[in-house]
């Protein structure tokens, strides 16, 4: 596999419900992504907080605000 195809598939994963191995996955993510500081900025959040927040959020994102 690419390093570009296992980016792909890594930044889908990161619009995916976060789950504990999600979570767990952030140091790896962060090598990948060294370079992006946008993706850093995404990574800073699903390390900062606990796990149920960060599903809190995500649903009040993607499944309860107008779309």
């Amino acid at each position: 596999m690419t390093d570009e195809s296992t980016k792909f598939m890594a930044l889908a994963a990161l619009l995916a419900y976060p789950e504990r191995e999600l979570v767990e996955a952030v140091p790896e993510l962060r090598a990948l992504f060294a370079k992006d500081k946008a993706v850093q900025a995404l990574l800073d959040e699903l390390g900062a907080g606990p796990l149920h927040v960060l599903q809190e959020r995500y649903v009040e994102l993607f499944d309860r605000s107008r779309a």
